[in-house]
């Protein structure tokens, strides 16, 4: 029979909130960047949880 190995059950509120403002900002950048070229944020989320990403162009330098 093998142990579990302990985990902390919760995690820190700084943490959370730490996570929560990391996710907010990248969610926001995303949308940004959507809307910029031409793609409405709520699409480019739906778009994300459906499996068809939306990803911005790739500049070319010539």
């Amino acid at each position: 029979m093998t142990r579990r190995i302990s985990v902390p059950a919760s995690v820190s509120a700084a943490q959370t909130a730490d996570l929560c403002a990391f996710l907010a900002t990248h969610l926001r950048n995303a949308g940004d960047s959507a809307r910029k070229h031409g793609l409405s944020a709520f699409e480019a989320i739906h778009r994300a949880f459906t499996g068809n990403l939306w990803m911005p162009p790739v500049a070319l330098d010539a």
